[in-house]
């Protein structure tokens, strides 16, 4: 906890959010678990900690149980479950199964974000998938009513109804490291939706 609490009263002083938000740092099962990365992400906001660069790439921790969209419950982003003893291994604890409130204007502003770059990658394969909203009908809502968001949800002009809660997964359907094009496009984004400057190169 007191490593929790550090790392909130430093945050301010970040210069490299881009290295905070990475399986360099949060998202290193070496130093958080995945407890520890959801208490930050409480006290951070979770616009503080998306990392851009792998939202495509699925988590998994060895060990860990398989998590679908569909029962994605609560306004986080979900991603399996790390044990204990595989804390020091090689791993992807930040997922690409994503849940968002709707009526929060960080969730509500990640989706857009999100959806405004699966848009942009559509060229590289990219693509939101596996999309339920909560409010599309039905009390409760159907596990196989899937869902096509509208061009609209992609800008932020216009958006998603700011109510109920939204899930999708975010995949790329090639294999290996991305291009370089496609890297620069999410620094591009990165910069305009977050802040996030790309590094210059020594």
């Amino acid at each position: 906890a007191t490593r929790l609490e550090l790392v909130q009263m430093l945050y301010a002083r970040i210069v490299d959010p881009h290295e905070f938000a990475s399986p360099s740092f949060l998202y290193d099962p070496g130093l958080f678990d995945f407890r520890e990365v959801l208490t930050l992400r409480s006290r951070l906001g979770i616009y503080r900690c998306i990392d851009l660069a792998n939202v495509h790439t699925p988590a998994s921790p060895a060990g860990s149980a398989t998590t679908n969209a569909a029962t994605a419950v609560a306004p986080i982003w979900v991603f399996a479950v790390a044990e204990p003893e595989s804390r020091n291994a090689v791993a992807r604890i930040h997922g690409n199964i994503f849940a968002f409130d709707l009526s929060l204007h960080e969730d509500w502003r990640l989706a857009v974000l999100l959806l405004h770059l699966a848009k942009n990658e559509v060229s590289y394969s990219c693509q939101t998938v596996d999309c339920m909203w909560s409010e599309i009908g039905g009390t409760p809502p159907r596990a196989d009513a899937v869902f096509f968001p509208p061009d609209t949800w992609a800008k932020e002009s216009c958006g998603p109804p700011r109510s109920g809660l939204f899930t999708f997964r975010y995949i790329c359907s090639k294999i290996g490291e991305l291009p370089a094009a496609q890297v620069a496009l999410r620094w591009k984004i990165g910069q305009e939706w977050l802040g996030r400057t790309q590094p210059a190169v020594a």
